[in-house]
């Protein structure tokens, strides 16, 4: 099969992106489509499972139409979506509550009870917590609950009638024994029948085909293959190229994070964030990476997006390394460990020179200096050195931004052709696998180009060390102020 076209989903909180891949790894087309973030109570998240429908057959309508693609030549679908949500559906496959979603923190009882029942902690983010909150206020609901799928597994359903999970973001379900067991273990505890929720398949294992609804509803042909799919992070993995063992990479987008990719071994966590079943990445984030650039941008550039600053990039060019001394803490939001929550953003070191320019560069290198605390955790961790860096999302678009990441980390940096749309380019990479397009997802990767590349200057490097620690003592002072 040489010729034809994948369309691959990316879920996020905020919408979808359906995006037209070719065979060759080329984006033919988008289309972007949101629906909504329903916060009822402080601490609540929730979505409608059928906006997340109606937002996919949105998109891929308006795809085919506006790239004039013939249906027949797209040959899969496959959808990359966010973890750790629960779509409660009853025996004809109606939705019985919204999503709880990734960052709903309602189940705080229930996350207590399951700790202690486990002897081990357990968070109100996990998912298994919110699942025993909707059986214990909704208990007549749960009772004629025969199936719990995320997102990914709702889209499935609706796509081709049949119920599977997947297994980079499956939580009772696992293809590794020893996962398996302590799922198994965490079900028995939380009073939960395994049972209720789908199987765990591989990304590029065929679970379907779009049935005759669903292809008119998505101007699509029946009979098109649907595909495992995956979570967001395994599929930026993949769609960076950093799919191989040692590969890293680093996404920028609202929040973001830096990533190693491990052989699954004896070493590796009981609950891995798989890509396969042969491999996990070591993930450890930031909670405002885009977020606070497109603060400045909004605050210091009258409102320009990130999509269109070269007046930005020209002006940060012109202020050297370190911003003259002056220092900027870019979390809006509080960062984890060794970071404090009640952490806030500010400047210091803000002097009558300084200009717009300095102040949104020194949020760059702010963000940067995370990213570097983050690096060393995981090469401290894994005993790997990370050499280079495939980076990928919005803020990838910026080579100032690119530079500074390259002399912070002390390491190339490298940005892939498709940076924006890394998420749905690893999806339709496991498609094609699945297809027979590519032997292997290693060899849809290995297909992938590099687009542009970064490398350290040993002189800023060392300037950057040296500002390390004022940089952190300013998280202190800032994270105690504000807390």
């Amino acid at each position: 099969m040489t010729e034809g076209h994948i369309i691959s989903f990316d879920f996020g909180t905020s919408g979808v992106k359906a995006v037209l891949v070719g065979f060759g790894g080329d984006i033919k087309g988008v289309s972007t489509k949101n629906y909504e973030l329903l916060q009822p109570r402080p601490g609540w998240a929730e979505q409608v499972p059928s906006a997340y429908w109606k937002a996919c057959c949105e998109a891929t309508r308006e795809l085919v139409a506006e790239t004039g693609t013939d249906p027949s030549t797209v040959k899969g679908i496959i959808f990359a979506c966010q973890w750790k949500g629960m779509v409660p559906l009853d025996r004809d496959g109606n939705v019985l509550h919204n999503s709880i979603i990734w960052m709903d923190t309602r189940a705080a009882k229930q996350a207590d009870e399951l700790s202690e029942r486990l002897g081990r902690k357990v968070s109100a983010r996990e998912y298994w917590p919110r699942v025993m909150w909707f059986r214990d206020n909704y208990p007549d609901l749960f009772r004629k609950t025969v199936v719990i799928p995320d997102a990914g597994g709702y889209l499935k359903y609706k796509a081709c009638g049949t119920f599977s999970g997947d297994e980079s973001s499956n939580f009772c379900h696992s293809n590794l024994g020893a996962t398996e067991k302590w799922f198994t273990d965490v079900l028995d505890a939380a009073g939960l029948d395994g049972k209720l929720f789908p199987r765990a398949v591989a990304a590029s294992e065929c679970v379907g085909e779009l049935t005759s609804e669903a292809a008119a509803e998505m101007s699509l042909a029946a009979g098109t293959k649907v595909f495992g799919g995956l979570g967001d992070i395994p599929a930026v993995t993949i769609g960076s190229g950093a799919y191989p063992v040692g590969a890293s990479h680093v996404y920028l987008g609202t929040s973001g994070w830096i990533a190693l990719t491990r052989r699954v071994d004896e070493k590796a966590p009981l609950v891995p964030l798989l890509v396969d079943s042969s491999r996990w990445v070591e993930a450890r984030g930031l909670q405002s990476a885009c977020m606070s650039f497109d603060w400045c941008l909004k605050n210091f550039y009258g409102g320009l997006s990130a999509e269109n600053y070269s007046l930005v990039e020209k002006e940060m060019s012109a202020i050297p390394a370190g911003c003259g001394g002056l220092v900027a803490v870019p979390s809006l939001n509080g960062e984890a460990g060794p970071f404090m929550p009640t952490m806030r953003a500010g400047f210091l070191g803000l002097r009558s020179d300084h200009t717009r320019a300095h102040m949104t560069r020194a949020v760059l290198e702010g963000i940067s200096q995370i990213l570097k605390v983050r690096k060393d955790l995981i090469e401290k961790n894994s005993g790997m050195k990370i050499k280079a860096v495939n980076v990928v999302g919005g803020g990838s678009k910026s080579s100032c931004w690119m530079q500074i990441l390259a002399d912070m980390l002390d390491c190339e940096v490298r940005v892939p052709a498709g940076a924006k749309y890394a998420g749905a380019l690893g999806a339709a990479y496991c498609a094609m696998a699945g297809l027979g397009v590519h032997k292997s997802i290693d060899d849809a990767v290995k297909a992938s180009e590099m687009e542009r590349t970064f490398r350290p200057d040993p002189e800023v490097v060392d300037k950057y060390n040296l500002q390390s620690e004022k940089f952190l003592k300013a998280c202190t002072m800032l994270g105690e102020f504000c807390g």
